[in-house]
Parts: structure tokens; C-alpha cells; sequence
């Protein structure tokens, strides 16, 4: 008994001394460049790390936390007993190095991809050219309230997106809910400053939601209410603006650039073009892009009964009026008038009159 014994303990020895050398051999071999997919994932846990640090050029420390036998990374501790991993800590990457930034840890399917010169250098990268395997990073939850994927940019200067979606040919972004979802998209409100942030250093494009779940868009230099409760998809001017004006006692008195006088009555049967978009008059305009302005038309000196139809220009001209008047009168009414894809809209005259159109609102 004695001998058998000695004999196992002697045989365990040699294991351990043999297990002790195999363990010093791979910690001094030589790491080989990230070429494939399949060699990246015969790698052990700190192998993995330093493979792809090494493609990409970068300083680093790989900390081991499981080790990888062939099968796909599975990178923590799993619940799931059968895969083998019960590491109690994730494989982690620590990043030191300034130079030939690409992605500090990079995992890709098909065609090999140069990590060095990403165009995005990031910690972490998805590359796939692979049909089976179309999607580059996949982020995924089961957990009550839990986020797929967190994107976050903490930075104490202007700042970027903490997400960034771009596209060549399809869609920067895209959003799709089942049917018990909630919705595709959700702006979190500002839950402490009622009405949009001042303007300075905002980009055209961007979204804004407030305290009182007004949605903005930013566009012309201001941000613009698109929906919610207060005000809707209507904007007022800060002050009424006058696009037109045909009497010729009152062309010295143009208090811009942006208004239209020709000096002469409408024609009988004229139909005037009248631009509405982008005209600026003492700093207040219609933007570009609106597709409807609120304002009041006047007649005056009108050399008999007639109407004015105002409609958007290049569309057929509708059987209704604008405003009714009779010779030698003076009368004014508050319209509605949509506008064409530039922003002009017509004027159609039944009697000669001089005529007068005040802007004081736009809908987007």
C-alpha cells in the first residue's frame, strides 16, 4: 500500500512539474499578429487581449480572467454551467499607448481588417464582412430596464454624440419595436428648464425636448417648437414682419432688405409672386422650409369691386378669395396662406388695388 502510494505521489509531482512549464512556456512565447477570426479565438484570455492590442499598435496590459479553449469569447463570469466559464472576473484591456490608435480590443468575421487605421479608433471594435455574421456589434439584455447597448461621451469640451450611426447607402440609424413595445424612439425631457436652450454652438438637425415635453428643432439659428403643448407646429414672430408693399408713397420706408415693393397696383388678373421664406426684416424672418405663413393682407386705393386670392405658388389657383372689397376701399383680413417647396406664394388680383402683406407666423 505504502508503495503505491509513493508511486502516485511521484507521478502527481511529475504532472505538476511538467503543468508548471507548459504554464512558463506560453507566458514567454511570442504572440503572433491578429490575422483571422479563428486564430483570434484559439488564443487564451490574456492572449486574446494582447493579439488584438498587437494589431493594433497599441500599449497595453492584458488581465486575464478565463481562459479560451476554441469556442467563441465569453468574456465574465455565466451562469450557465455547461460553457465552462466561471471565471469571477471579465478579460480586460488597460490601454497606455498614444501612437497607431486603432481599436484596443477588436474581434472580426471574414476579410481581415486593419485595426490600426480604423476610422473610428475605439476600446472596442466590431469588423464583419462575413454574410452569416452582417451585424459589426450586437448588444443585447434580458434584464428588467436593462440597455443592448450604452453609449456615453463625458467630456468637459463641446462634446460628440455618445452614439454615433453612419451609413453609405442605407440608414444611419434605424429603430424597430415588437409589438408589445413602447415605441422606436424615446427623447428623454429636460426635466429642469421649460422652453429650448439658447442657441450658441447648436448644429441644424438637432432635437430638443423640455420640461413640458415640447418637442424643438434647431434650424436657422433658433430652435423651433415641432410638437407638444406649447405652441404645437406653429411659431409667432417676435414681431410682425411687412413682405409687401405695392404703394409708391412708401418705398423710402423699406425697414429691410427683405421687402417686396414694386412700386405699382397689382394688375387686374395678375397673379404676383410674393417670396416668403428667408426675407429677413429688422432681424425676424420666415425660415426656410416652412410650409405655411400666418399673416394679415390689406387693400387700399382699389379701382373697383374685386378679390384677392392668395395660394401657394405653382399650385392651380383655388375658387375661393382671400378678400372681398369694393372701389375705393380699404380693407384688411388675417389668412393662412400655404407656401411652395422655396417659400413663395401667389397673389391673384380680380380689380386693381394696391396691396399689403404682414407676416406674423409660420407653421413648420
Amino acid at each position: 500500500m505504502d508503495e503505491s502510494l509513493d508511486r502516485i505521489s511521484g507521478q502527481l509531482a511529475e504532472m505538476q512539474t511538467r503543468i508548471s512549464k507548459l504554464e512558463a512556456d506560453a507566458r514567454s512565447a511570442p504572440i503572433p499578429p491578429l490575422r483571422s477570426r479563428r486564430q483570434m479565438l484559439k488564443l487564451a484570455g490574456a492572449t486574446v487581449a494582447g493579439a488584438a492590442a498587437a494589431a493594433a499598435g497599441i500599449v497595453g496590459t492584458a488581465k486575464p480572467g478565463l481562459a479560451l479553449t476554441g469556442d467563441p469569447i465569453l468574456a465574465g463570469r455565466s451562469q450557465n454551467t455547461l460553457d465552462g466559464n466561471v471565471a469571477d472576473k471579465a478579460t480586460q484591456l488597460d490601454y497606455t499607448g498614444t501612437a497607431n490608435v486603432g481599436a484596443a480590443f477588436f474581434a472580426q468575421a471574414g476579410t481581415a481588417f486593419n485595426a490600426g487605421v480604423a476610422a473610428f479608433p475605439a476600446a472596442l471594435a466590431g469588423w464583419s464582412e462575413h454574410a452569416a455574421m452582417k451585424n459589426g456589434v450586437y448588444g443585447y439584455t434580458n434584464v428588467d430596464a436593462g440597455i443592448g447597448v450604452v453609449g456615453v461621451n463625458d467630456s468637459n469640451g463641446n462634446g460628440g454624440p455618445g452614439v454615433l450611426g453612419q451609413s453609405r447607402k442605407g440608414y444611419a440609424g434605424q429603430f424597430a419595436i415588437f409589438s408589445t413595445a413602447k415605441a422606436q424612439l424615446f427623447l428623454v425631457p429636460n426635466f429642469a428648464s421649460m422652453g429650448p436652450p439658447p442657441p450658441g454652438g447648436h448644429q441644424i438637425g438637432e432635437l430638443y425636448v423640455d420640461a413640458g415635453g415640447v418637442l424643438y428643432y434647431f434650424n436657422n439659428g433658433a430652435f423651433r417648437p415641432i410638437g407638444g403643448s406649447a405652441g404645437g407646429i406653429t411659431t409667432m414672430l417676435s414681431s410682425p414682419i411687412r413682405l409687401l408693399e405695392t404703394r409708391t408713397a412708401y418705398q423710402d420706408n423699406t425697414p429691410g432688405t427683405g421687402q417686396t415693393h414694386p412700386g405699382v397696383k397689382l394688375n387686374n388678373g395678375e397673379t404676383f409672386d410674393l417670396p416668403i421664406t428667408g426675407h429677413v426684416m429688422n432681424g425676424i424672418s420666415v425660415p426656410a422650409g416652412a410650409k405655411a405663413v400666418i399673416g394679415n393682407v390689406t387693400v387700399t386705393g382699389t379701382t373697383g369691386g374685386g378679390y384677392l386670392t392668395l395660394f401657394p405658388l405653382g399650385a392651380a389657383q383655388p375658387n375661393a378669395s382671400s378678400i372681398n372689397y369694393g372701389a375705393g376701399a380699404t380693407v384688411a383680413n388675417g389668412v393662412i396662406v400655404g407656401l411652395s417647396a422655396a417659400g413663395h406664394m401667389a397673389i391673384y388680383c380680380y380689380a386693381s388695388s394696391d396691396v399689403i402683406f404682414d407676416a406674423s407666423g409660420y407653421i413648420m
